[in-house]
């Protein structure tokens, strides 16, 4: 009986791959785009002198703007993507439940105690299923940040000073 409802946790999971992937890609334009509201406040900082002399703070507060209005429409789809990922885990287990519970009671007329012990195991790991799914979404959407991380502390140690040992 647990391998069954672990089986159906696993195909559905199986059926979330194309919006892991859809996740990680939005967590890669994320990524990309709180890089440009990094850039354009640096910019921003360097030519503040700039800027107040040539009165064009309207213009620079308008890219800003449309910078940071991009980061929060990302970041609410890369929400919209994780509720409806949840969501249709969700439905995928109640209709996996209904399915077997109905060949279970009207082809193979399993009794009724064997039910119950189905049902008792489908209530204690299907939430954990829901869990290590929802989570490896979470995963996919911040795996791009933690992979650009990587790549720059990979070249700050291939251009550290060697100590001399004296």
């Amino acid at each position: 009986m647990t391998l069954l409802v672990l089986a159906m946790g696993g195909v559905l999971m199986l059926m979330q791959r194309r919006s892991l992937q859809r996740m990680q890609t939005s967590g890669e334009h994320l990524y990309e785009s709180v890089g440009e509201v990094y850039a354009a406040t640096e910019e921003h900082l360097l030519n503040i002198k700039s800027v107040k002399t040539y009165n064009a703070e309207d213009r620079d507060l308008q890219l800003y703007g449309h910078l940071c209005d991009e980061v929060a429409r990302l970041s609410v789809d890369n929400a919209k993507q994780h509720a409806a990922s949840a969501f249709r885990f969700e439905m995928g287990s109640l209709a996996a439940l209904g399915a077997v519970v109905f060949l279970a009671l009207e082809v193979l007329h399993v009794p009724t105690a064997a039910m119950l012990l189905l049902l008792a195991i489908f209530t204690r790991l299907m939430p954990q299923l829901a869990t290590v799914q929802s989570e490896m979404h979470q995963l996919a959407a911040t795996l791009p940040s933690f992979n650009h991380v990587l790549a720059i502390e990979a070249e700050c140690l291939r251009h550290a000073e060697i100590e001399a040992l004296t």
